[in-house]
C-alpha cells in the first residue's frame, strides 16, 4: 500500500487506477490467499500502475520481446501465472492483449512455488 499511496500522492497514479490496483490486491488476498507486499510484489504492482495509466492516456503498448516470453514459459509458475492473468483480465479487461504477456512474466516471479 505504501507504494500505491506514493504513486497516487505524487499524481503518477489516478484515483481510478489506485482503486483498480487495490481490487487486484484484494483478488490476491481472497482468491489466492496471498498478501501482496513491497517485498513480494513491488515490480508487479509498479508495472500494473504504469500500464493502467498508459492505457488511460492511449499510449501504444509495444509487444514483449519474444525471447523474454519464451523464457517465462519455462518458469515453474507459468501455467499458474497464465491462469491468474486471465482472472485478473476479468477484473480489469483493459489488461488483455499485449499487456497480458507483461503481466504473466511478473506473475511468474510472484507465484514462483520455489520462492517461499
Amino acid at each position: 500500500m505504501e507504494r500505491l499511496n506514493i504513486l497516487k500522492d505524487s499524481g503518477t497514479l489516478s484515483q481510478k487506477n489506485y482503486d483498480n490496483v487495490k481490487r487486484i490486491m484484494e483478488y490476491f488476498e481472497k482468491s489466492r490467499g496471498k498478501t501482496l507486499t513491497e517485498e513480494n510484489s513491488a515490480p508487479f504492482i509498479t508495472h500494473l500502475c504504469m500500464a493502467l495509466e498508459r492505457m488511460d492516456k492511449g499510449e501504444k503498448v509495444e509487444p514483449l520481446d519474444r525471447n523474454v516470453y519464451l523464457t517465462a514459459m519455462q518458469e515453474p509458475a507459468f501455467l499458474a501465472a497464465e491462469k491468474c492473468c486471465k482472472e485478473i483480465c476479468q477484473i480489469l479487461p483493459q489488461l488483455s492483449g499485449p499487456e497480458s504477456e507483461y503481466v504473466i512474466t511478473h506473475l511468474c516471479v510472484l507465484l514462483d512455488p520455489n520462492d517461499g
